[in-house]
């Protein structure tokens, strides 16, 4: 019944927007109304593995440009390494007692999905089965924008991937003289922004497809060291040379649990 306007009823609970609280001229500065922030957190994470290569194997000629067998075999680790953190940054998750570790309980972090899953107010759409198509994302897409997010990049799995490519056919026009079949879906196009769509990542739930800003997502490592890995010797068994390969990451996802980031599941493989 304010300014003139008719009274409404307000249920218990209704949300109510409220356009202005408007000042009296000359009156004095009102109380503060700071927003409250909260820290989320993670918990690092060891990765580790180790290479050994035997003397004779050291010394043998290889093939390739191998050069060394020992530094191949942990270039190799390495690699693999990355793999294991490519798949936990993605779908990793704490353990529900004792996140920390301790003497019998291994430390794990969230990954980007479980980070969105248990948010306060996560931008999440159901796709209960239904193949992807543009309304869908676009649905996702507005919540995470009325949320305040700004999403910059599409996540597939390998099969949403396809999905989207196959959004564009019959979109295309062809000539005579082409050669080229099929295409590729490289950006997104919507109401809420345009999004580079990355290659498909097989890491990435095939019922799956995260919407990232790419701004606010991160690997943070433990310690000052400027490289990956460290490499460390180990003591020799008889003849054979040992190294160990370890890191310590956490991934850092500003944002996930409120509209930062999100997840659409649950669609049609």
């Amino acid at each position: 019944g304010i300014r003139g306007t008719t009274a409404e009823a307000i249920l218990d609970a209704a949300v109510l927007e409220i356009n202005n609280n408007p000042a009296l001229e000359n009156e004095t500065s009102p109380d503060a109304s700071p927003t409250t922030t909260t820290k989320g957190d993670n918990y690092t994470e060891i990765f580790r593995d180790s290479a050994q290569v035997t003397r004779s194997m050291r010394l043998s000629s290889h093939i390739g440009d191998v050069s060394d067998e020992l530094d191949h075999q942990v270039l190799r680790v390495q690699q693999k390494l990355l793999k294991k953190i490519a798949r936990t940054s993605l779908n990793g998750r704490r353990a529900s007692s004792n996140p920390e570790g301790s003497a019998s309980v291994k430390r794990t972090m969230d990954g980007i999905v479980q980070s969105i899953l248990v948010g306060s107010d996560p931008s999440i759409t159901d796709a209960a089965g239904a193949a992807l198509d543009e309304d869908l994302l676009n649905t996702l897409l507005e919540d995470v924008w009325t949320k305040g997010g700004r999403p910059t990049l599409l996540v597939p799995s390998p099969r949403q991937r396809r999905k989207l490519s196959l959004l564009l056919e019959g979109r295309q026009r062809f000539t005579v003289t082409d050669s080229i079949l099929g295409a590729v879906v490289e950006r997104f196009v919507s109401d809420f922004g345009i999004l580079d769509v990355l290659e498909a990542d097989k890491f990435v739930p095939g019922d799956a497809l995260l919407v990232v800003d790419r701004t606010k997502v991160r690997m943070a490592k433990l310690g000052s060291q400027p490289e990956m890995f460290e490499v460390l010797e180990i003591a020799r068994t008889g003849t054979t040379e040992n190294r160990e390969t370890i890191t310590e990451l956490t991934l850092e996802a500003k944002n996930a649990g409120d509209g930062g980031h999100g997840l659409l599941h649950n669609l049609a493989t």
